[in-house]
């Protein structure tokens, strides 16, 4: 049995090696139409910077633009199993896009097209690469300085206004959004940045947000990231925002909302059935919303709101407990999510007993007081380098 053993082991090295000559996998023909992607190394890497270079001018036609964004896509599609390969030139690629949004957004903040008339062509390339590499990833590459959090906030509230009239350029909307959350990493407080208006920046870039958690597209991910950001700075999470956040939750969260999916009296089955979908989206929202706060927040701004939290999650939208979640799948789970950081929150902080703990600069003072002996030397020693400092200091 040994010997059928081992001319059957010989026998499956020899097939995949004659199918790894042919090019071919073990049980794969030539006119199998599978995906197998083999590829070490992003080979199309000058081609692709290149075609961005191209696509980020001015001055190129918008049918030009087009063809070079679509190029650029179908080669990034061809990494979507292997997106650690674009890593080295992430940010050669980044850095273009984003920068040619940019200086459009300075120049004009609430109306860019009329910089950059190729500025959703830009944004929605710019979420291709997002689908193939994550926005986590790629929004590390964005500039995070103080003076693009105002214009692109401006930009940002010109587009999600823009939305609101059935225009299908979100990707654009999308980019800002995430831009707006890596530019809320500045250590400045925003009352200094602000230049003045009706409404402070805090309070824009909250409605902002909670506008995009309603969304049916992906803006909805890129608001309640932005959202966690935002709740994570000392000044907006000690300012008393994180109840507007339990209001506004308890709002889309309640059983009225539900009963809008049967008409009423004068109203169309199809405007129902859109309050539904609205709905449901919106408690979505809300629940990646709180996933990402209870995630980044300060744990002493989370304390007097983790209870209502997990008592929203318990009770469910319409008061049915798991009833309410039986129907999505992606509602559990983030249930699940939001309950388990929610009760994080209320176990008491316990310090590890292994941590380090800093001691004095000389090891001859540590050894002393850990063993008691050497403490007179150690003493010496101190007190000897300092009277050698202070006759360097007299001679000079």
């Amino acid at each position: 049995s040994r010997s059928a053993m081992d001319s059957l082991a010989s026998n499956d090295e020899q097939i995949v090696c004659g199918a790894a000559e042919d090019g071919l996998l073990p049980g794969e023909h030539e006119d199998d139409d599978l995906v197998a992607n083999r590829r070490d190394f992003f080979t199309e890497a000058d081609e692709v910077q290149d075609l961005i270079q191209r696509a980020t001018n001015p001055d190129v036609e918008p049918r030009i633009c087009r063809e070079t964004c679509e190029r650029v896509r179908a080669v990034w599609a061809q990494y979507q199993e292997q997106p650690g390969l674009l890593d080295p030139f992430l940010e050669s690629m980044v850095e273009p896009l984003i920068g040619t949004i940019g200086k459009a957004i300075h120049i004009n903040p609430s109306a860019p097209l009329t910089s950059l008339p190729n500025l959703h062509l830009l944004s929605s390339l710019l979420y291709m690469l997002t689908t193939v590499r994550g926005y986590k990833v790629v929004a590390r590459c964005f500039p995070h300085e103080a003076a693009d959090l105002e214009p692109c906030l401006e930009a940002a509230e010109a587009e999600a206004a823009a939305a609101t009239a059935q225009t299908a350029t979100w990707s654009t909307l999308y980019c800002l959004t995430l831009w707006l959350g890596v530019t809320l990493l500045t250590p400045f407080d925003l009352t200094s940045i602000d230049s003045g208006g009706p409404k402070g920046l805090a309070v824009r870039i909250l409605e902002l947000g909670l506008l995009g958690l309603q969304s049916p597209s992906r803006t909805r991910d890129a608001s309640a990231w932005m959202l966690g950001r935002y709740f994570a700075r000392p000044d907006t999470a000690t300012g008393g925002t994180l109840p507007t956040l339990v209001q506004w939750t308890k709002g889309v969260w309640t059983p009225q909302l539900n009963s809008g999916t049967s008409p009423e009296e004068g109203q169309s089955p199809a405007i129902c059935g859109n309050k539904a979908s609205v709905a449901a989206f919106a408690r979505c929202g809300a629940l990646q919303a709180w996933n990402q706060t209870l995630k980044a927040a300060p744990r002493p701004a989370l304390r007097t709101v983790w209870a209502e939290v997990l008592r929203l999650m318990f009770s469910g939208p319409g008061g049915r407990g798991d009833k309410d979640f039986g129907g999505s799948s992606v509602l559990r789970k983030l249930r699940v999510a939001v309950a388990c950081r929610s009760g994080l929150i209320a176990l008491p902080p316990r310090l590890a007993p292994w941590r380090y703990e800093r001691g004095a600069r000389s090891l001859l003072v540590n050894f002393g007081q850990q063993t008691g002996v050497g403490a007179f030397a150690a003493s010496d020693t101190t007190s000897n380098s300092v009277q050698q400092q202070q006759q360097q200091q007299q001679q000079q």
